[in-house]
């Protein structure tokens, strides 16, 4: 066996490349404006993806019951609001 030297960061994750929400789905509802079914999902956690390559899952929930699939998606980033206070996929609709 061959003898392996002392590394101080092994098993340390290295740099954080990527991050993901992870998902269930948790049942169907119809959507009026695309006229079909449609699935609900909810967010359980993250997944990290380092720059060597290696994962990690972080649970907030965990999923019970069931024959549950974790789903990754990408994060969306949320609209940042400009300087009048609105979103900037949201228009000012005055009365």
């Amino acid at each position: 066996m061959q003898q392996q030297n002392y590394n101080p960061n092994h098993g340390q994750p290295s740099k954080v490349a990527k991050t993901m929400n992870a998902t269930i789905v948790t049942g169907e509802y119809f959507s009026k404006k695309e006229n079909k079914n449609k699935k609900s999902y909810l967010t359980i956690g993250k997944l990290f993806i380092y720059a060597n390559g290696g994962m990690s899952l972080k649970l907030d929930v965990l999923p019970i019951g069931g024959n549950q699939t974790i789903n990754f998606y990408d994060i969306k980033p949320k609209p940042q609001p400009n300087q009048q206070g609105y979103s900037q996929n949201q228009q000012y609709q005055g009365h």
